[in-house]
């Protein structure tokens, strides 16, 4: 079973799905570290990014990072 912290983003995630549709589609999810991206992907989630530095700035620094590639 996935990490508590994991399961009630899930289901966060799912909810935002039911109310406005694609739009959770079009979401970035991000993981702080390796464990916590092995567990969304063991649940079917896709990490679109993973912080180099296992801190919330890493986080961080990683969503600007993917977002600066994707306006280039």
């Amino acid at each position: 079973a996935p990490p508590a912290r994991i399961a009630d983003a899930l289901r966060l995630l799912r909810r935002v799905e039911e109310r406005f549709g694609r739009l959770a589609e079009r979401a970035v999810l991000a993981a702080i570290g390796p464990v916590t991206a092995d567990a969304l992907r063991d649940c079917g989630v896709t990490v679109v990014v993973e912080a180099a530095e296992h801190t919330v700035g890493g986080v961080i620094e990683a969503l600007v990072a993917r977002f600066r590639e994707e306006r280039t």
